[in-house]
């Protein structure tokens, strides 16, 4: 899910094949896509501490929208969206600020964790929670209005240290559970060595007779 604040403009040399904006656009794309494999490398770290995720899940009823990753490991069902910023990152009184603004990200991010939680069987929709990742040479480590915050770099750490509240049986069902209702279409599973990676969605096997 790509994520825009105001980008600061800088002075540059029109070019004949292509905008200006476009150049912007694709620029923008490019550091997104950069962010997104960080968050999911950091992710990948917590395989061993009984984690699993998924990458560019499909976000129902959102025809050209994507889930960027949810985690699933003994901390939670975390739902996480990546951002990639130029300039100044920081949260000020629970408010995540870009460039000394307030950022909508926080907004988009708890939109996300909405739609998997309505994937999700009631006992564990409580278990949702939304985090923004940012790939920024900035240290961030907080909560937004019930958003954690962090840079891209220490997405693990901070997910490491949660609190206990789902068994390694509820971690396993979960991530199927998700693997087969969100991952159809364009979503595909990370590599947390848990579910094969692949774009089509994954089923249990069917009990033998």
């Amino acid at each position: 899910m790509q994520v825009e604040d105001p980008l600061p403009m800088s002075p540059a040399k029109p070019r004949s094949h292509r905008t200006a904006s476009s150049d912007r656009g694709g620029e923008q794309l490019d550091l997104t896509a950069h962010g997104q494999a960080a968050t999911s490398r950091g992710l990948g770290r917590l395989r061993s501490a009984g984690w699993t995720h998924f990458d560019d899940l499909r976000w129902p009823g959102r025809a050209r929208a994507v889930i960027d990753h949810v985690a699933v490991g003994p901390g939670g069902i975390v739902v996480i969206t990546t951002v990639h910023w130029v300039g100044q990152v920081g949260v000020h009184g629970g408010v995540v600020h870009h460039n000394g603004r307030p950022s909508a990200a926080p907004r988009a991010c708890e939109a996300a964790a909405a739609a998997v939680r309505l994937a999700l069987p009631p006992e564990l929709q409580g278990h949702v929670v939304a985090a923004l990742a940012v790939v920024t040479a900035h240290n961030i480590d907080a909560e937004a209005g019930g958003v954690i915050a962090c840079d891209a770099a220490s997405v693990d750490s901070v997910l490491r240290r949660r609190d206990a509240v789902l068994t390694s049986n509820q971690v396993a069902r979960t991530a199927a559970l998700l693997a087969s209702t969100l991952s159809a279409g364009t979503g595909s599973l990370g590599s947390s060595g848990q579910f094969p990676a692949r774009r089509t969605p994954w089923r249990p096997p069917r009990p033998g007779p």
